[in-house]
């Protein structure tokens, strides 16, 4: 499916370890972030977007300069500076940019 949407995956990058064993890579520390630029220097994070359904997500983007989309209606996040725009689905985020992109 990536490569019929003309798009390809390059890398892969997780943190195999618990919260209690890590502070580099596990989110929120952006680790995987620097890990992913030390590979690909050409990644500007200030042009990334991160899109995640938690806290730690948008932390770990606004910690790596990324702009940030949180996923779900949970209205105790509203208040949240880490959060640039909510979008109710990744459905409804993937129409948005599909909005944006035809303008």
């Amino acid at each position: 499916e990536v490569t019929q949407a003309h798009a390809r995956i390059d890398h892969i990058y997780h943190c195999p370890h618990y919260a209690s064993e890590c502070t580099f890579c596990r989110k929120p520390y952006n680790g995987m972030a620097l890990m992913a630029k030390a590979d690909y220097p050409i990644i500007d994070f200030t042009k990334s977007i991160i899109v995640g359904d938690s806290l730690s997500d948008m932390e770990f983007g606004k910690k790596s300069g990324m702009h940030t989309v949180m996923i779900g209606n949970n209205s105790l996040y509203h208040n949240s500076q880490n959060i640039d725009i909510f979008a109710s689905s990744l459905l409804a985020f993937s129409k948005l940019l599909l909005k944006y992109k035809s303008l």
